[in-house]
């Protein structure tokens, strides 16, 4: 029995296709068969045996093949493969192991942004870029402390084809980005903000938008709110505000003054269950 070493780049004209300059063991078993030994990453271990060992077995029958894929055997996160069988058989079942690792092979591409533009890749609380996550299975990383020339990069990692696709959503994102302002009466901005802000986080997670108040910018008693997103968002967003300051309505009861304490309630309790069930904005009296 004889024992061959070789250092072997696998190629399309060899048996594997590109995948990694490793040492390979092959031992000569007899005359038709060898068995040969090497290691591959443990997630590519993984890949090749396939869900409840559906793709080994597959390779096997294809192929004609003895494969042992030992996953508990890891070394520098590492696992050895062993392939058994004539050397044609062996020559397939290492081909179809490179295309397997081929359509998995992880990519990274970096995409430069508008530092402006940044919140709208990041949405409302993250929901933008976790959708764009989840919908292209890469992982979206945005640097803002690489800033250069007012442009953040944008990595993306993952498969090639899932890169190229959220590179493409990206770039669509901004091509559809648009900005609109509407004025609104300053008394009224604590109807579009809510309480503690949940009113502007709803409007922002409903539309898909970022919705901002400036109200150092108040001019003639009106304050600027800038919308941000798609275009179609963007409207959706305005009319939304538009529709929260058309239901603002304004009335006025009269009570004994020896009654407000009630109203109020201990440390403001009662105003504050009232404020709650009721939605409305404040309540004033004058004496």
């Amino acid at each position: 029995m004889s024992l061959l070493w070789n250092k072997i780049l696998f190629s399309a004209a060899g048996t594997c296709g590109r995948y990694l300059n490793v040492s390979m063991t092959t031992v000569q078993l007899d005359q038709s068969r060898t068995e040969t030994v090497f290691w591959v990453p443990r997630n590519l271990g993984h890949r090749i045996v396939g869900k409840k060992g559906e793709t080994v077995k597959d390779i096997r029958l294809k192929t004609s093949s003895f494969i042992n894929v030992d996953l508990n055997n890891i070394k520098d996160g590492q696992i050895p493969v062993t392939l058994r069988g004539t050397a044609e058989a062996c020559a397939d079942a290492q081909e179809t192991i490179e295309r397997i690792r081929a359509e998995h092979a992880e990519s990274e591409t970096t995409v430069w942004v508008p530092e402006a533009q940044c919140g709208v890749i990041i949405g409302p609380g993250g929901a933008v870029r976790k959708s764009l996550q989840q919908d292209t299975h890469t992982g979206i990383y945005i640097d803002k402390a690489g800033v250069k020339d007012g442009l953040v990069p944008v990595t993306i990692k993952g498969q090639v084809e899932r890169c190229t696709e959220a590179k493409q959503r990206i770039e669509q994102i901004l091509a559809n980005e648009s900005e609109t302002t509407v004025w609104i009466p300053e008394a009224h901005a604590g109807l579009v903000v809510g309480q503690r802000g949940a009113m502007i986080k709803t409007l922002r997670q409903d539309t898909g938008t970022y919705i901002g108040l400036d109200q150092a910018g108040v001019k003639d008693g009106l304050v600027p709110v800038t919308i941000k997103g798609p275009a179609e968002n963007c409207t959706e967003a305005k009319q939304r505000i538009e529709q929260i300051l058309a239901n603002e309505s304004e009335t006025t009861v009269w009570i004994p003054e020896a009654f407000c304490g009630l109203v109020v309630g201990q440390r403001g309790a009662m105003i504050k269950t009232l404020r709650q069930e009721s939605g409305y904005r404040y309540l004033h009296w004058t004496r």
